[in-house]
């Protein structure tokens, strides 16, 4: 067993991106949804659509981008439906450059800019969560939320089968201790990974900008069910070699941890012990697997 901890919590964490990719996933995305309402219950999508706008203009407020820059013909290809609703595309656009503080001279083209992490996390996962959030405000919060949950499947089955196989056990353990040692600067992130053999790895998170940038909402049910849920799903339903699991996310729990385990080695691998894992990160590791090696 071997145990690494890397503490790269830094509040002036500073990410590099822009606009048009974020802008690009929310539109496929939303499209994807529609499509998925469409196919369980078409009756409530005007529904949905009004309450979708309405988040979107309550956060927006009274922001402005010109987003006549982007070239939004080249956005909206495929948009099946989505396109039927042009002033939710411009509500996207508006959404993603206010929380990316996008300069107001900003030209596609011109290359990435730099942005504090936790406000390019806000704009990857805000889009999500009123998109979540909306189906609670057409529906109730019991019936929204498990109307989402049915959207949930979908989308995760549609990633099943637009993915591949996923990179090896032990590549998933020199990843994220490689992000580990680069990203100390650069990123709002303490966590551990823990070799078990080259079969079975373990990555426990202690702080991640995914939970905190979503925290001032004050939803932490909706805020793990607009991003995290999806993941789960997926883990649960897949048919490949490379599993995932999670026992708690950030946003319901003390801390997050997912195991990563090659099915075929280990059918149906069991979750390491809490016990352990809340040990990560906090005792010296020599300690903890003096105390669990050959236990875990």
């Amino acid at each position: 067993m071997e145990i690494v901890t890397y503490r790269n919590h830094n509040p002036n964490a500073i990410w590099e991106g822009n606009p048009e990719e974020i802008i690009n996933n929310a539109f496929f995305g939303i499209n994807l949804v529609l499509k998925f309402i469409d196919e369980i219950d078409q009756k409530i999508r005007e529904d949905y659509v009004i309450a979708l706008r309405k988040n979107l203009q309550e956060d927006i407020k009274d922001y402005q981008f010109n987003s006549k820059v982007f070239d939004i013909e080249s956005m909206r290809t495929d948009l099946t439906i989505l396109n039927d609703y042009s002033d939710i595309q411009e509500l996207i656009i508006q959404l993603v450059c206010k929380h990316m503080k996008t300069p107001k001279d900003y030209q596609p083209g011109q290359g990435n800019f730099e942005i504090s992490d936790m406000d390019h996390s806000k704009a990857f996962l805000l889009w999500r969560y009123y998109r979540a959030k909306s189906f609670v405000d057409t529906l109730g919060r019991e019936e929204g939320i498990a109307f989402w949950k049915k959207i949930a499947i979908k989308l995760a089955d549609f990633s099943l089968e637009e993915s591949e196989e996923r990179a090896p056990i032990p590549e998933i353990a020199d990843g994220w201790e490689k992000y580990g040692r680069e990203n100390n600067k650069t990123k709002s992130m303490d966590f551990t990974v823990v070799r078990f053999d080259e079969n079975r790895v373990l990555v426990k998170f202690d702080w991640c900008s995914v939970q905190k940038s979503l925290e001032y909402l004050n939803d932490p049910e909706l805020s793990y069910l607009c991003y995290c849920y999806t993941g789960d799903v997926a883990d649960e339903r897949t048919a490949k070699i490379r599993r995932r699991r999670r026992s708690q996310t950030l946003h319901l729990g003390e801390f997050c941890d997912e195991f990563f385990w090659n099915n075929e080695v280990y059918p149906d691998a069991k979750q390491p012990q809490l016990e352990f894992m809340r040990k990560l990160g906090k005792k010296d590791p020599k300690k903890i697997i003096e105390e669990y090696q050959g236990k875990v």
